[in-house]
């Protein structure tokens, strides 16, 4: 198995920075990745949030399937965008007479990156492939926008080169805006006529065209939306696209739609769908199983589930459920949940609520965790054991190390309950609590009544420093 080879590229040269631009790290690295039994991955910070202003040409290297280039924000940092153009997360900001990034390289992945070209002349071209042969070319989570008031010719926001061997993917991507003063320009071009390309839950918006097929009907188009387009789908198209969705009547396949999607925020580019949209939501066809190119989340990483939207965004309500690694137990709800609800690390045990909770639960349980009432932040680490509450939480139950045994509450807490340390044996409450006990806990407390001030050490017997009763 080849040996994954991972650098930092951080254009604020951050801790563990290995490059501070994508070109430096494309030719500090670029080698023959077959004879090395490597694949090459940079995986792109921005811990200041500069933009990465150097173009790059991905040339010079041997790659195959199995030893390839990875170029990507890895989505467990938190360097990522969130579905909408993000200034303060990593982006390719940069003047090229070519692209952005231009690959001239098999077998390359491009994930999770924002691109803007800012030439506003002639062939202004974000992402620029020009690989002939066999190729597999993965492009997803990317956010493509046009530079303003482009006075040029033919801007394009993906042009997709390659020959009849030629295969490239393109999903889970955002592009926008790429229409000149004289009023062309493309979403993304298909330029040749024997290219083979599989286009997914892509949207694409205010191009002069949105997606251009070859001439060969080789591009297969699913689940995308194009919108202010003055040709949302132009040219031919393979018969399997389907599922798609223009506002100008040319969206190939019979499931596909002529309507106008509702978005969060166009005005201001959050092209996330809204709670009120009619025309993407459940519209699309799951791709899971796809046999050609799989996947089952959007560009914000959420997952997909029921029927598929269209586009780029998968629709996740206010108070919906975002498990992004193992949840193992039992889940319960029984109230409303105000917002999502995320386990960033598994659950382990059982967790149900009876009432309403606001925000989130930050890392791992195992055990029971019961709340009868209502509590308005978070739980953010480890509790090993069980909790329950009767009564409400107006701040949060920030269990910072490990409990365990027993936590009863009953009544009101004001602020926070902090357990620095460890905390052993039963807890209970009978009265309130306004601020918080501060190191380790062992035996039995219990309190009737109100305690004002925090206690600062407790080993064996309690001492009160201040007591209400």
């Amino acid at each position: 198995m080849a040996t994954e080879v991972v650098k930092v590229v951080d254009p604020d040269n951050g801790t563990g920075t290995d490059y501070t631009s994508l070109n430096a790290w494309e030719a500090g690295e670029q080698k023959d990745l077959v004879s090395a039994d490597e694949i090459a991955i940079a995986k792109c910070r921005c811990t200041g949030g500069s933009a990465d202003t150097d173009a790059v040409v991905i040339d010079g290297w041997t790659t195959d399937a199995d030893h390839y280039i990875k170029i990507w924000t890895d989505p467990s940092e938190n360097y990522r965008h969130d579905g909408k153009w993000n200034d303060s997360k990593y982006r390719i900001v940069a003047y090229s007479d070519e692209g952005v990034i231009w690959n001239y390289e098999p077998y390359v992945r491009i994930l999770g990156i924002q691109l803007q070209n800012t030439k506003t002349g002639n062939d202004s071209r974000a992402f620029n492939n020009s690989v002939y042969g066999t190729v597999g070319i993965y492009l997803g989570y990317l956010i493509v926008k046009a530079p303003s008031n482009i006075t040029g010719s033919t801007p394009i926001g993906c042009y997709l080169a390659g020959a009849e061997t030629s295969t490239i993917y393109l999903y889970n991507s955002l592009i926008y805006d790429f229409i000149s003063s004289d009023g062309s320009g493309y979403g993304i071009h298909a330029a040749t006529n024997q290219l083979t390309a599989y286009i997914y839950n892509v949207t694409v918006i205010n191009c002069h065209i949105g997606i251009k097929g070859g001439s060969g009907a080789k591009e297969r188009v699913k689940n995308c939306i194009t919108q202010d387009c003055d040709d949302g789908f132009y040219s031919s198209f393979h018969s399997d696209s389907d599922y798609n969705i223009s506002d100008t009547g040319d969206a190939p396949g019979p499931n596909s739609k002529n309507c106008t999607v509702s978005f969060v925020d166009k005005a201001n580019d959050d092209f996330h769908l809204s709670s009120t949209d009619t025309c993407a939501k459940d519209s699309g066809v799951d791709l899971s199983s796809d046999p050609n190119l799989s996947f089952n989340d959007d560009i914000d990483g959420e997952t997909r589930s029921g029927t598929w939207d269209i586009g780029a965004d998968e629709y996740i309500p206010s108070g919906g459920q975002t498990y992004y690694q193992t949840v193992g137990g039992t889940l319960s709800f029984a109230g409303n949940v105000g917002t999502a609800v995320t386990f960033a690390v598994p659950v382990s045990g059982s967790l149900s609520f009876s009432g309403n909770i606001s925000k989130t639960i930050k890392k791992q349980l195992q055990g029971g965790l019961n709340f009868i009432g209502g509590i308005s932040r978070g739980i953010k680490k480890k509790l090993t054991g069980s909790l329950n509450f009767s009564g409400n939480l107006t701040t949060s139950t920030g269990l910072e190390q490990i409990n365990q045994g027993t936590l009863t509450f009953s009544g009101s807490l004001t602020t926070n309950i902090i357990y620095r340390v460890l905390v052993e044996g039963t807890l209970s409450f009978a009265g309130s609590l306004k601020k918080l006990i501060r190191k380790t806990l062992k035996g039995t407390l219990s309190f009737f009544g109100q305690v004002i001030t925090p206690f600062t050490q407790a080993v064996g017997k309690w001492i009160l420093k201040y007591w209400r009763g």
